[in-house]
Order: C-alpha cells, then sequence, then structure tokens
C-alpha cells in the first residue's frame, strides 16, 4: 500500500526538522543551511539547479562532509538524487567514489520511481563534477553492457519498465548527463563516434545540442 502523498509530504517534513534541530545542536551551520535548501526543493515540482549553485558557491568544499553523509545514511530518508547534485555542484573529487557506489548499490530488484530519478540525478552529479573518471564512467553507462551487468534483472514497475526498458532508461540518462558535462572533449566524442549512439535516435539530438549549448556558454 502506498503512502498518500500529503502523508509523505508530512513525514519528510518532521525528518527534516529532525535533522534540523540536530545539525544546529552540533553547530553544524552548513548541516542546517543544507537541511533548509533540500526542504525547499522538496517543495518543488522539479529540481532546482540554479539553488544548487547557490549553495555550492557560499559553502563549497566545506558542505562535502554534511552532503556525504547525508547521501551514505541509512537513516535520513530525504531525496537522496537532489543531495548528490549538490555534490556536484560542489565539485569536490571526494564525492566520485561515493557517488558511483550509491549509483552501483541503487540498482535493486525493483526500482521506485524516486529511486530511479535519484539514479538519475547522481549521474548528473558525476557530470557537473567533470573530471576524466567522471566521464569515463558516464561514457560506459551509454553501453547495455554497463548496467546488465551491474544487475542482469532489475526493473522500475511503476514506470512500467521491463529490464530491457529500465536498462535503456539508465544508458539514456548517461548519455543526457555526458551530455551536461559540457566538455568539448564529450562534443568531439558524439560528433566523430555517430555509430556509437545509432540505439538513441531520440535523445542524442537533444545530447548534442545540450552539449553544444553548454561547450559555447562555458568554453569548456
Amino acid at each position: 500500500m502506498k503512502m498518500p502523498l500529503s502523508k509523505a509530504v508530512t513525514a519528510v517534513s518532521v525528518l527534516l526538522c529532525f535533522m534540523h534541530a540536530a545539525f544546529a545542536a552540533t553547530g553544524d551551520e552548513i548541516g542546517v543551511e543544507l537541511v533548509k535548501a533540500i526542504e525547499q526543493e522538496f517543495s518543488q515540482p522539479h529540481f532546482n539547479e540554479e539553488g544548487a549553485e547557490k549553495f555550492a558557491r557560499k559553502f563549497g568544499i566545506e558542505a562535502v562532509p554534511s552532503l556525504l553523509n547525508l547521501l551514505q545514511s541509512e537513516d535520513v530518508k530525504i531525496p537522496k538524487g537532489k543531495v548528490a547534485v549538490y555534490l556536484g555542484k560542489v565539485g569536490d573529487r571526494r564525492a566520485i567514489a561515493p557517488l558511483k557506489k550509491f549509483v552501483e548499490c541503487s540498482l535493486q530488484q525493483e526500482i521506485s520511481t524516486s529511486r530511479y530519478l535519484d539514479l538519475c540525478f547522481a549521474l548528473h552529479a558525476l557530470a557537473f563534477i567533470g573530471t576524466d573518471e567522471c566521464l569515463s564512467y558516464l561514457r560506459q553507462g551509454i553501453r547495455y553492457e554497463f548496467w546488465h551487468a551491474l544487475n542482469d534483472a532489475f526493473t522500475v514497475p511503476e514506470l512500467r519498465l521491463d529490464h530491457e526498458s529500465a536498462v535503456q532508461a539508465m544508458r539514456e540518462a548517461s548519455l543526457r548527463a555526458y551530455a551536461t558535462s559540457g566538455k568539448e572533449s564529450v562534443l568531439n566524442d558524439l560528433t566523430a563516434n555517430r555509430s556509437d549512439f545509432d540505439t538513441f535516435e531520440n535523445v542524442y539530438p537533444e545530447a548534442l545540442q545540450k552539449v553544444r549549448d553548454r561547450v559555447s556558454r562555458d568554453g569548456r
């Protein structure tokens, strides 16, 4: 039986209040601000990338320990994907291994819609960090074998995705994240190796335009 949305929101709000008090009691200013940011984001239907960028500019690498604690905690039931994006926007290399572990450990036999979205956010977080290691991981994620090897039977029942469809969804999420990096090397890869992306008829044009726009904007 699924929890009604109103009760789910209330449950998360109560948990966030508890976390706020816990961080405040320990003098963790960053933790307090992080909880406020997540609470604000939770009330929004879509993730606000600009909000994550503001948080990253305000706290920088000092936020990493608190963010990693939230990402890795089994007791804290908050949208982990949004925490992942905060880590990505901060851009510290210490987050790479935990983000990869989060992705791989989240591939349960049956994945909820919310956990699927968390996975997509985590992949984008790696793109925001944008190191060669991150880009290599995302490039591997474009391949069927990558996801099938991690779990050869995972599905997303709420979205009616059987294993083959779920693998394709994760491959597409990897391609979108790969393009989000805005790296010129990614643009070169997408244009020079077009045949590698033949199974992404609908996603490839979108990804190509995204990386072109970001390269033009950021000059990376």
